[in-house]
């Protein structure tokens, strides 16, 4: 562990490999495998792990121009640099002002966690529950990267033990209709259900690169980032399989269609264990996924503040090094849906329009980067030769 001074003169953490690795691990297990599960078997029946392993493909696709850019350069604005310096200062503008939206996606797992308590404590307001974490994890993230890193890393650990737990002992109890490809419920709605299952599990596979926001912040960037990035998805990939085919595989498809990960773990153990799972795994992948969603948003406004896009008070960081004010705009966004008693899907339905603007943006600047910097890439950690840079980036721009 390392420690440096940001320009207002305060220590703040320079992060390692592991730093960003449980970063990444926290960022990407959130919501989405806790919750998209049961609906994808509801889409494609025993093949939904087959769905996620795909997911996790094309997502590791997706976030190829943020590992090109990680492996290339450090850059201090993270996304908002790396869009500046290819594609100019509007395309940075335009990034900035609808990524500070992204605060809405705090709401979302505020919301979802009041939820969660509440299945565990009826009695208890979910409202109440989901503006108490919102509001723990932004004082959390005033105490700047150090803390961060610390509670991160805690839970992630955390959160791995409970779903490897439950994946684990799954395989124990598994019918054997999970690994039968020419069983009725394999594919159960042909290709259009098991693409729909894809679609739904996109979002919980692409997370990591948010560590890209994190380049100014680390000790080597250039290496770990990339190293971490590919570590995240080795890891996701373990755990996602071993969830995904125990839950399609241990209770008949009509049980476990539309439902949580709890209802196969109902049936795997007694209601004191099933409470810990809920706390350690869907909790644990809330709280994880919102911590990081704090820091991230930290980088790009920063520089975008001292650029001009936003009143320079934006660029204030207290004593721990941590931006105050950004953090507390993106608390006020996320706070003012919780309190009007917004759904997870009315805010999901808004935010996933901005996700794919931005990510295209970021995919069309790296397409430039050999172009543009022909030194710094070639002493790239991830330099290939352009010929073949260009083939696979095109192939990655036709996607839909």
């Amino acid at each position: 562990m390392s420690q440096s001074k940001n320009e207002a003169g305060s220590v703040t953490k320079q992060l390692t490999f592991k730093d960003l690795l449980f970063t990444g691990i926290g960022a990407t297990i959130g919501a989405g495998v806790v919750s998209t599960v049961g609906p994808a078997i509801g889409a494609t029946g025993r093949s939904a792990w087959l769905a996620y392993m795909a997911a996790i493909l094309v997502g590791a696709l997706t976030v190829i121009p943020f590992a090109f850019f990680s492996a290339t350069f450090r850059v201090r604005g993270g996304v908002y640099t790396c869009l500046r310096n290819t594609l100019g200062d509007n395309v940075a503008g335009i990034y900035v002002c609808t990524n500070i939206l992204m605060g809405l996606n705090f709401a979302t797992f505020s919301i979802a966690s009041g939820v969660y308590v509440q299945t565990l404590l009826p009695q208890v307001s979910a409202k109440t529950v989901s503006i108490f974490v919102l509001v723990a994890f932004y004082l959390l993230n005033l105490r700047g990267l150090n803390v961060f890193v610390k509670v991160q890393t805690y839970m992630s650990y955390l959160l791995l033990f409970a779903l490897m737990a439950f994946g684990i002992y799954g395989l124990f109890h598994l019918q054997p209709e999970v690994f039968q490809f020419s069983n009725p419920e394999f594919f159960m709605n042909g290709g259009s259900g098991f693409i729909q299952a894809v679609t739904m599990f996109m979002f919980s596979t692409v997370a990591y690169q948010i560590l890209l926001n994190f380049s100014g912040n680390s000790e080597n960037p250039k290496r770990d980032i990339p190293r971490a990035m590919l570590g995240t998805i080795a890891v996701i990939t373990v755990v996602y399989a071993l969830v995904s085919i125990t839950a399609s595989g241990v209770l008949p498809v009509e049980e476990v269609a539309g439902q949580t990960l709890t209802v196969v773990a109902a049936r795997l153990w007694p209601a004191p264990v099933v409470a810990l799972f809920v706390i350690f795994g869907p909790l644990m992948a809330l709280f994880t996924t919102l911590n990081a969603n704090f820091a991230n948003m930290a980088a790009p406004h920063l520089s975008a503040a001292r650029d001009g896009w936003w009143p320079k008070g934006m660029a204030k960081t207290n004593r721990w090094g941590s931006p105050y004010v950004v953090y507390t705009i993106c608390f006020l966004i996320a706070f003012i849906p919780i309190l009007l008693d917004y759904s997870v899907s009315e805010i999901v339905g808004n935010m996933v329009i901005l996700f794919q603007v931005n990510a295209l943006f970021l995919s069309i600047a790296g397409f430039m980067i050999p172009s543009k910097y022909p030194e710094a890439w070639k002493k790239s950690s991830l330099h290939i030769p352009n010929g073949v840079f260009y083939v696979k980036n095109i192939d990655y721009l036709k996607k839909p």
